[in-house]
C-alpha cells in the first residue's frame, strides 16, 4: 500500500496510518518532510494490548515522551528515507503516529510505501491477502446469476408465466454485480499501484448498500403501504444505510475500527434487521394459517425459514468477528457475506425457475394479480380453483 498524505495538527502526537503485515518479510519505506519547529519523528506501535490500544486510549492523558516510550520503534527526519522491517511471532497491525515533543504541533507531508511478501500482490495488507481471488469468483458467480436471471425473464415473458419476483430481483442481483464491478477495477489498480481509485470503494458501499434495500423491499412484498409497520421500519432501514455511509467517509476513527459495523449506524442497522426478522415471520405465519393450499404453505414454510437466516446473518456474523483474530478478519468475513448474498439471491432464482411446471410462475390471469396471489403477506388469499373435473387443485 502507498499512502501519500499531508497532516497538520496543532497538537504533539497524532496518528498516520496502519498496515497489517505479514509475520516475516515485510517492511515499510518510509520518508516525510515537516515545516514545523522541534523534533518531528515517527512512530511504530503494534496491536497488542499494551501498545497502540494502551497509547490511544489514553492519548489524552499521557505526555507525548510516554506515548513515543511505548512505542516499539521511533525514526526523526535526520534519517529519512528509510526502510524498516518489520517482523513477529504472528501477522500484525502496525499503526504509525507522527510525534513532535518539541515542537507542540505537527505540519508533516509523508510518503509511505507497505510491502507484504506474498504472491497475491505486495500492496496487499495480511488481512487483504487472498480476498482479490475470492472476490473475483464471486463476481464472476453473480454476473453468472444476472445473465441467467435475464434468461429467466425472457422465458416467463414468452410463456406468459408470472415474473414480478424475477425482474425484481434481477435489479437487486444487477446491482450487487455493479457493486462487484467497482470494487474489482479499484483493486486491479491497487494490485500495481498501491493506491488504486478510493472514490470506487465509496461507490462499491453504496450499490452494495442499495441492493440491501431493494432485496429488503422484495422479500417483504410489494404492498408495504397495507402495512404502516413495515414502512415505519423500511425507511429507518433507509436512513441508517446512509448513515453508515456517510460515516465511513467522514466519520469513521481508522485508528480504532476495522470493520464499519463497529458504530453507532452499524448497530442500529443490526437492531433493525432483529426487529424486521420478527416482523417478517410475524406476517409470513400469518399467511401460512391462512392459506389452504398444501404447496403454497410448504413453500411459506421454506420461505420464511430462508430469508429469517438471511435477516438474522449480519447480527451473527457481527457478533462472530470478535472471535476471529483481526489479522484475519477481513478476509474471512467478506467472503461470509457475498457467499450469504448469493446464496439467498440463488435460491429465491430456483424457486421461482421459468418452468410451467413451477406453480409459483403459473400463467397470467387478469382477474388476480401475482401480488395478491403468492407475495409473502397477501391483502387476501385467493380461494382454490377448480380444476376441469370440478376439484379444488
Amino acid at each position: 500500500m502507498v499512502a501519500r498524505h499531508h497532516k497538520s495538527y496543532d497538537g504533539d502526537w497524532v496518528f498516520l496510518e496502519k498496515f497489517c503485515f505479514l509475520n516475516q518479510g515485510a517492511y515499510a519505506d518510509v520518508d516525510f518532510v515537516t515545516t514545523t519547529a522541534g523534533s518531528t519523528a515517527i512512530n511504530f506501535y503494534a496491536d497488542m494490548d499494551y501498545s497502540w490500544p494502551t497509547v490511544y486510549n489514553t492519548r489524552d492523558e499521557t505526555t507525548c515522551e510516554e506515548k513515543v516510550n511505548m512505542s516499539s520503534g521511533s525514526f526523526g527526519e535526520g534519517r529519512m528515507p528509510l526502510r524498516v522491517r518489520v517482523h513477529g511471532g504472528r501477522d500484525r497491525w502496525w499503526f504509525i503516529a507522527a510525534s513532535n515533543c518539541l515542537g507542540g504541533s505537527i505540519d508533516i507531508r509523508y510518503n509511505f510505501t507497505f510491502i507484504n511478501p506474498s504472491v497475491s500482490g505486495l500492496q496487499f495488507s495480511a488481512d487483504e491477502i487472498g480476498l482479490f481471488q475470492e472476490v473475483l469468483v464471486f463476481m464472476g458467480l453473480f454476473w453468472g446469476l444476472t445473465l441467467a436471471l435475464v434468461a429467466s425473464l425472457v422465458l416467463l415473458v414468452k410463456g406468459k408465466l408470472q415474473y414480478a419476483i424475477t425482474d425484481r430481483l434481477l435489479a437487486v442481483v444487477a446491482v450487487e454485480s455493479m457493486a462487484l464491478f467497482f470494487w474489482t477495477i479499484h483493486v486491479c489498480v491497487f494490485y500495481s499501484n498501491g493506491i488504486g481509485y478510493p472514490e470506487l470503494v465509496s461507490t462499491f458501499d453504496f450499490f452494495d448498500m442499495a441492493s440491501e434495500l431493494i432485496f429488503l423491499l422484495l422479500i417483504l412484498g410489494r404492498k408495504l403501504t397495507h402495512h404502516r409497520l413495515l414502512l415505519l421500519l423500511w425507511f429507518p432501514f433507509i436512513l441508517a444505510y446512509l448513515a453508515l455511509y456517510f460515516y465511513k467517509l467522514y466519520g469513521v476513527d481508522p485508528a480504532t475500527t476495522l470493520y464499519v459495523y463497529e458504530s453507532i449506524p452499524g448497530y442500529i442497522i443490526i437492531a433493525l434487521r432483529i426487529v424486521m426478522m420478527f416482523v417478517f415471520l410475524f406476517i409470513v405465519s400469518r399467511t401460512f394459517v391462512i392459506e389452504t393450499r398444501a404447496p403454497n404453505r410448504r413453500f411459506y414454510v421454506v420461505f420464511g425459514a430462508i430469508y429469517a437466516f438471511w435477516f438474522i446473518t449480519l447480527p451473527i456474523i457481527v457478533l462472530a468477528m470478535h472471535f476471529v483474530p483481526a489479522w484475519k478478519r477481513q478476509k474471512v468475513v467478506v467472503p461470509v457475506q457475498l457467499g450469504v448474498k448469493f446464496f439467498s439471491y440463488l435460491i429465491l432464482a430456483v424457486l421461482f425457475r421459468p418452468l410451467k411446471s413451477n406453480r409459483f410462475v403459473q400463467k397470467m390471469d387478469p382477474q388476480i394479480s401475482f401480488d395478491n396471489a403468492l407475495q409473502v403477506f397477501p391483502a387476501s388469499v385467493p380461494p382454490p380453483q377448480p380444476n376441469h373435473h370440478g376439484e379444488a387443485m
